[in-house]
């Protein structure tokens, strides 16, 4: 459910994405967040599932209208940091704030990372070396 979710949010129009969180889009994922981290982990199907929904969210807030609508609505931030707890593995000393940022610049710092090594793969394919 989440995954073909998640393809169209991260293709999606600019125009798509606003009807979206206009119609709850964003609430409905946060409030089953929610609801899943209540129940916790009974089988590894559970587990994807809520993963599956926070790259959902990720995806959202990857853009600048997602962020936008996310900082708009501070009830939001609430159900994720509810929601993501169990996810992230909360330790005692995070704010909330801090939360939100690694939940954020989880997928960027992946992404940096791998264009790196795909980099450096074809740099030594093609005979080059490294700028000094």
């Amino acid at each position: 459910m989440f995954y073909a979710l998640r393809l169209r949010l991260e293709n999606t129009s600019e125009a798509w994405l606003r009807e979206y969180l206009d119609r709850d889009g964003l609430d409905i994922m946060l409030n089953s967040l929610c609801e899943m981290a209540g129940r916790g982990f009974t089988s590894f199907s559970d587990a994807i599932l809520q993963l599956d929904c926070v790259s959902c969210i990720r995806a959202i807030l990857n853009t600048s209208i997602g962020l936008d609508f996310m900082v708009r609505h501070q009830g939001y931030t609430a159900k994720l940091i509810l929601g993501a707890v169990s996810y992230t593995h909360l330790r005692a000393h995070e704010t909330s704030l801090h939360l939100v940022c690694r939940l954020l610049l989880e997928k960027t710092a992946h992404r940096r990372t791998c264009g790196t090594t795909a980099r450096a793969g074809a740099r030594r394919a093609s005979g080059g070396s490294w700028p000094q």
